[in-house]
């Protein structure tokens, strides 16, 4: 057993048991590409990081527009269409405290 898979062993699985147990098939209810990307940078910890940056030069709306701006390119750079309504799977893991 090599030391990488007895780390698997330990906390939880080889990447491909985890994902096999974790992954879950779902359909996105976002009306576009352009408002998922939005939700997903907004409701990450880069928004608190990107605001405490922009209180100490006075351009938060500025800075949150281009990084906005940016995200929905690459979101319809990597997803495709912002119409296109297919199928996407998502990785669900439980959180460890």
């Amino acid at each position: 057993m090599t030391a990488s898979s007895s780390a698997d062993a330990r906390f939880g699985g080889s990447i491909a048991e985890v994902y096999a147990r974790h992954l879950v098939p779902a359909r996105s209810r976002a009306a576009s590409a352009d408002a998922a990307a939005l939700a997903y940078c907004r409701g990450t910890p880069l928004r608190d990081e990107i605001e405490a940056r922009a209180r100490r030069t006075r351009c938060r709306d500025r800075r949150l527009r281009r990084r906005d701006r940016h995200a929905l390119r690459r979101q319809v750079d990597r997803r495709g269409d912002p119409g296109d309504r297919r199928r996407r799977r998502a990785l669900k893991l439980p959180a460890a405290r």
